[in-house]
């Protein structure tokens, strides 16, 4: 049996026995976006309701302890049911506070607040709750604000914050996109703009065209710099998968890569390519999960859309010890699995990365640190999976989108 098999989703998995149907009979009213660990162990996660007169819903759960695949069906389905009765007594604080909302991405701080970020009335938003999911209204008074996207020179334009971190002194950074460009925000943990970051609270990076310029990651180093993933257009039909390190002030650190940025579309011969997460390995080099598109037999021919990984050194220098040259393509059947490696993860045990493919069809990738494919994709889950939940010093947990705002599983290993 390969590695990878003796790796299964719990709940996941689950999923088959029936009494498991019941605590996902409110899936379709409210989609899972972010999830994060708190101090104290617990985890917080939040979702949405869909349409104009949107809810965001947010529950503070213990970790329950994984299901032994081993056991037999009768004991598995006693276990299942007991935590249906435990989740049942965590129903999540409801918020009615705009309209057209989403989460994306979550953190916490160091008072064991969640900090979930996203859009709402088309703008970026960004809400916060206390350990018992309840509103920190000590952020500006009322637990969330939005990024105002009123721009002088064009009409007011739909801003959304795709990425959130915390950093050591609770400041907030925020990755998305504004007027069409990537932006990167940092506020301070009452809500006011940081206006020693960047370009008064903010670093932007105009791309060639419009609408194409996007940050999907942050990741916040060790010194308090931080890198940036996402994609950016560098011609008018050219988009690239782009990491961009920043120094602690929102500059472009110089000694990363081409004056700050490594855009990563042409080392994998592609047209189009973008970045959706990012994680560093324990040797600092920074592992990124994405998509790519390319033209098979030249600019007439058929489009080709791969699910990509690259790995980055710590100076800004594409991997060449990793698959081909820095770079793995993985072409799928669209039928399958969404053409995208949509986040990725450190399997703590042997320093392999585990990667992840979208929802509906989601499925798990076993490459080793060479970037050879050892196994995968697991198989098609059956269920939708957001991304990977990171708790240091631990495997990888997976945010499962699914019950009222979602459930955070750990991969564990199955009895041989």
């Amino acid at each position: 049996m390969s590695r990878l098999n003796r790796y299964h989703v719990f709940l996941v998995v689950a999923l088959l026995n029936p009494p498991m149907q019941d605590l996902f009979a409110d899936a379709s009213r409210c989609a899972a976006g972010g999830a994060t660990f708190l101090p104290d162990g617990r985890y917080a996660v939040a979702a949405t309701t869909l349409g104009a007169r949107g809810e965001l819903c947010v529950s503070v759960r213990e970790m329950l302890p994984p299901i032994d695949m081993g056991e037999t069906k009768q004991q598995r389905r006693a276990a299942i049911e007991e935590r249906q009765k435990r989740n049942a007594r965590l129903a999540p604080k409801r918020y009615r506070l705009g309209s057209f909302m989403n989460v994306f991405d979550a953190a916490a701080d160091s008072k064991g607040n969640a900090v979930f970020a996203g859009d709402m009335n088309d703008s970026a938003a960004i809400f916060r709750t206390k350990p018992d999911a309840t509103l920190d209204k000590t952020l500006k008074g009322r637990g969330y604000f939005l990024i105002p996207n009123k721009h002088p020179d064009r009409a007011p334009t739909r801003d959304v914050a795709f990425s959130v971190a915390v950093d050591s002194q609770d400041r907030i950074l925020i990755g998305g996109y504004t007027r069409g460009e990537l932006a990167v925000w940092r506020y301070h943990s009452d809500g006011n703009p940081d206006t020693q970051f960047g370009e008064n609270g903010r670093f932007i990076l105009p791309g060639a065209r419009p609408s194409v310029g996007i940050a999907r990651k942050i990741l916040i180093l060790g010194d308090g710099k931080i890198l940036v993933i996402g994609a950016w257009a560098v011609a008018a039909a050219y988009e690239s998968a782009i990491v961009i390190k920043l120094d602690v002030h929102g500059r472009s650190d110089t000694s990363f890569g081409n004056s700050g940025q490594v855009l990563l579309s042409s080392a994998a011969g592609m047209y189009a390519t973008e970045g959706l997460d990012g994680v560093l390995d324990a040797q600092g080099r920074i592992v990124v999960a994405g998509r790519g598109q390319y033209r098979e037999g030249g600019v007439r021919g058929k489009d080709i859309r791969a699910a990509i990984a690259w790995r980055v050194l710590p100076n800004g220098q594409l991997d060449a010890s990793f698959a081909n040259q820095g770079t793995l393509i993985k072409t799928v059947e669209k039928r399958v699995y969404p053409e995208s490696f949509r986040s990725v993860a450190n399997a703590e045990n042997d320093g392999l990365v585990f990667l992840m493919m979208a929802a509906p069809a989601c499925g798990l990738y076993h490459i080793d640190g060479h970037g050879k494919m050892i196994a995968g994709p697991e198989r098609k889950l059956g269920f939708g999976c957001r991304k990977f939940v990171h708790k240091p010093g631990e495997s990888p947990y997976i945010l499962i989108d699914g019950g009222i705002s979602g459930i955070v599983s750990p991969l564990v290993p199955r009895r041989e």
